[in-house]
């Protein structure tokens, strides 16, 4: 009995949980922008130099499960 509980806890958890996130609704679409930055030092007598970058997308969402991104 104890093993079977021990198993099974960690579903029904899980479970519970997932339930929660679905009272939410799905938004139609979403914007997202980011930044990178990025230290190189190679080493071997050549410098090193930093990378900054950026990017942005957004995606429509079809229906709850499926989106496009661009």
């Amino acid at each position: 009995m104890k093993l079977r509980v021990l198993l099974f806890a960690p579903v029904f958890a899980s479970a519970v949980v997932a339930t929660a996130q679905e009272s939410a609704p799905t938004p139609k679409a979403e914007v997202g922008l980011n930044y990178s930055y990025t230290r190189v030092n190679p080493g071997s007598g050549f410098g090193s130099y930093n990378a900054n970058g950026g990017f942005g997308d957004v995606e429509y969402n079809l229906n709850k499960t499926l989106g496009v991104v661009a």
